[in-house]
């Protein structure tokens, strides 16, 4: 496996980067793989060379924010943003200068990466015959808040956005070090040797690192969770689409994919009993179920 990294350039004087992998022989078709919050290229080696192994080109994105793309802040540790449509506005260009002429195409998009995937593909990409199916896995469709409750967590938001508090870190937030975390406790994975390799990606390189959520990073996704709300009301073309999930995600609501799920026309749905957040990177048992899932999903699609 070959992956050859680019920067694309964005608004603001911002940069985007992302990374191209081919297969081996020619290809079936180019999956569009897009991470989740705080994610970086390389953390997806491992998904890429099972992506080339499967006979699949791969585009991988990286966020702007994070990463080693550009932050909009001069803290690069805060996670802020004024609009996700910056984001959305970043990816329809990607697909534009590196895409536009594919055949075949397959959205693979994990987390923050599937709300705005399935955004951009609902709002820019439906007119698109070449993409041929959608693959959300860990959906980022509402986040937990407990010990607060969800309505007090959400007036909070608004309400410091509202006082200009929108670049401050919310409640429970802050400059951690996600280099730092340990195993046992951590949302991700049980999966020790992907936990390790994260955490040797981060040490080696400690610009990818970022911090907690600001309140004007957590309203701008409120908003553009309402806005996928109005897109996914309108309704959806009839390609296949496929979501899977852990039962009880230690980090996003399952309840907000399952009903995602509902909205979608011949939508598929799995979710992994005691699973973490990544299924992708999660122990062997998981990991091999999740793949079994997806290697059934695109055997349906015709290429």
């Amino acid at each position: 496996m070959t992956l050859t990294l680019y920067t694309l350039p964005c608004s603001y004087d911002g940069e985007m980067r992302y990374g191209i992998s081919a297969a081996a022989q020619p290809a079936k078709a180019t999956v569009l793989i897009l991470p989740g919050w705080g994610e970086w290229i390389e953390k997806y080696t491992d998904v890429i060379r099972e992506w080339n192994d499967r006979g699949f080109d791969v585009l991988i994105a990286e966020w702007r924010g994070q990463g080693l793309s550009s932050r909009f802040l001069m803290d690069r540790n805060k996670s802020w943003l004024p609009s996700f449509d910056l984001l959305i506005d970043d990816l329809d260009r990607l697909f534009k200068t590196r895409l536009l002429n594919e055949k075949n195409i397959l959205l693979f998009c994990h987390s923050m990466g599937a709300h705005l995937g399935l955004r951009w593909y609902l709002e820019r990409g439906r007119a698109r015959p070449a993409i041929k199916g959608v693959m959300l896995a860990s959906m980022l469709h509402g986040f937990k808040t407990a010990p607060i409750p969800s309505y007090i967590a959400k007036a909070l938001i608004y309400s410091a956005t509202w006082l200009g508090l929108d670049q401050a870190y919310a409640i429970d937030q802050k400059d951690f070090d996600q280099a730092s975390g340990l195993f046992e406790t951590n949302p991700l994975t049980h999966d020790r040797a992907h936990f390790d390799a994260m955490k040797a990606h981060l040490r080696e390189n400690p610009q990818l690192k970022v911090g907690g959520a600001t309140y004007g990073w957590l309203h701008a996704l409120m908003q553009s969770i309402a806005r996928l709300e109005t897109d996914l009301a309108r309704g959806a073309p009839r390609i296949p689409y496929f979501i899977m999930g852990p039962a009880d995600d230690p980090l996003v609501e399952s309840s907000g994919f399952i009903h995602v799920a509902s909205m979608l026309p011949n939508c598929e749905m799995h979710y992994l009993n005691g699973a973490k957040h990544e299924l992708l990177q999660e122990k062997e048992v998981f990991r091999k179920q999740a793949w079994n899932w997806v290697d059934g999903f695109i055997a349906k699609i015709k290429f």
